[in-house]
């Protein structure tokens, strides 16, 4: 079921983008790691599927979404010390 909920997740994202709806509100403050590292990808996800805007743009836009699963020591260890 989890599983399920993901790919939805990933879905609507790239459905807004490509729909060029804005992408959806965030809380100010993630209660845990794990759920600011699932919304960094799907901010991530978003912009990526955004093909209505230049390059230049859509990699400025993925720049802060890209730090947050960068920090290793938040959790993200898998990538890195696995």
């Amino acid at each position: 079921m989890m599983h399920d909920a993901i790919h939805n997740f990933e879905m609507a994202h790239a459905a807004l983008a490509r729909l060029r709806c804005r992408p959806p509100d965030r809380p100010s403050e993630m209660p845990s790691a794990a759920g600011e590292a699932l919304l960094a990808c799907g901010d991530l996800l978003y912009w990526l599927n955004r093909d209505d805007l230049p390059l230049t743009e859509r990699k400025l836009k993925c720049a802060a979404p890209l730090s947050v699963l960068s920090r290793h020591e938040a959790g993200g260890r898998g990538s890195r010390h696995g």
